[in-house]
């Protein structure tokens, strides 16, 4: 009678467990630190597009009351995917979608940086 065939030995690989899912929410938290202080900085500067303004109010300076709106609005929609990069299921198959939406955060506090700098001064 023939011995039964050994099992597989299970690789280095396969006896660890994989706990990269974790990398980009990590790496996409720590980024939220530096981004979020440098999106707060440039809201507070941007209460100088109001300077030539007297009173400011929309009536008086529409094109910078509208822009300063847009890059706060833009600014908020950064956390959308600081979120969404946590709460996607954690299996090795979304590893790609977790960096995809890690780039994309990236992509979304460079364009509101930019709208912050490019507020018109004034009327």
């Amino acid at each position: 009678m023939p011995l039964p065939a050994a099992p597989p030995v299970a690789t280095q690989m396969q006896r660890r467990p994989r706990r990269l899912w974790a990398l980009a929410p990590i790496l996409t938290t720590v980024l939220a630190v530096p981004a979020s202080v440098l999106l707060l900085i440039m809201f507070g500067l941007s209460a100088m597009a109001f300077d030539s303004c007297e009173p400011p109010t929309e009536t008086t300076c529409p094109a910078a009351t509208a822009a300063i709106e847009r890059a706060v609005e833009f600014a908020l929609l950064t956390l959308l995917p600081l979120i969404l990069v946590w709460v996607w299921p954690r299996s090795a198959r979304f590893n790609t979608v977790r960096w995809i939406m890690a780039a994309a955060y990236v992509a979304v506090v460079m364009t509101a940086v930019t709208m912050f700098l490019n507020i018109p001064a004034g009327r």
